[in-house]
C-alpha cells in the first residue's frame, strides 16, 4: 500500500527470479499499481544471501536474480524535482500520490512493525523484514523499459559531471 515514501533506500525481496543484474544500475524502479508507472527508485545493486552464506569472503560476484536475494534502489523522493527539471519531464507524470484517496489520518499509533516513508508512497513491512531488506507489496517491479534510457543517461551524465 502506498501513501508515503521518503526513505533514502528501497529494498525488495526477489521472487520468481526477478532481480537486478549487472548493468542494471541507474535503471528505473517503478510502481506498477497505476498507469503511467511512477518512478520510485534508481537501481543501485542486488545481493545473493545464498552466495554469501556459501563463502562470505568470496570475491566472486553473486548470481543475478537469486530467489530470496534483495534488490536495493536509491529512492528518488528527495531528487524528483531535479530529475523532472533535468529531463524536462512533468513531475506529475513520474510521481505517484494517492493523497486524494487516502483515508483521514488515524489518531491511533501505528504498530511497531509499520515503517512509514514520505509522499510518493507508503511501504508497510515488519521491522525484522526491513532489517533484511525485504519490502512488502507485489506490485513493485523493476521495469527497465518504462523510463527511456535517454533519461537515465542524462541523469548519469549530469552526476558524473559533478565529479
Amino acid at each position: 500500500r502506498y501513501t508515503n515514501n521518503d526513505g533514502m533506500v528501497i529494498c525488495t525481496e526477489n521472487k520468481n527470479s526477478q532481480d537486478t543484474c549487472y548493468g542494471d544500475s541507474g535503471g528505473p524502479f517503478v510502481y506498477t499499481g497505476v498507469s503511467p508507472y511512477p518512478l520510485l527508485g534508481v537501481t543501485s545493486f542486488g545481493n545473493s544471501p545464498a552466495a554469501l552464506a556459501a563463502d562470505p569472503n568470496s570475491d566472486e560476484r553473486p548470481a543475478c536474480a537469486d530467489n530470496d536475494g534483495y534488490g536495493f534502489y536509491t529512492h528518488v523522493y528527495h531528487y524528483i524535482d531535479w530529475i523532472a527539471s533535468s529531463t524536462l519531464l512533468d513531475k506529475n507524470s513520474i510521481t505517484y500520490s494517492n493523497k486524494d484517496s487516502a483515508p483521514a489520518p488515524s489518531k491511533v499509533t501505528p504498530p511497531s512493525n509499520t515503517i512509514t516513508y514520505g509522499e510518493i508512497g507508503n511501504l508497510i513491512t515488519s521491522d525484522a523484514a526491513a532489517q533484511k531488506g525485504i519490502s512488502a507489496g507485489t506490485s513493485l517491479k523493476h521495469q527497465s523499459g518504462i523510463i527511456s534510457m535517454a533519461v537515465v543517461s542524462h541523469i548519469l551524465l549530469t552526476l558524473f559531471a559533478l565529479f
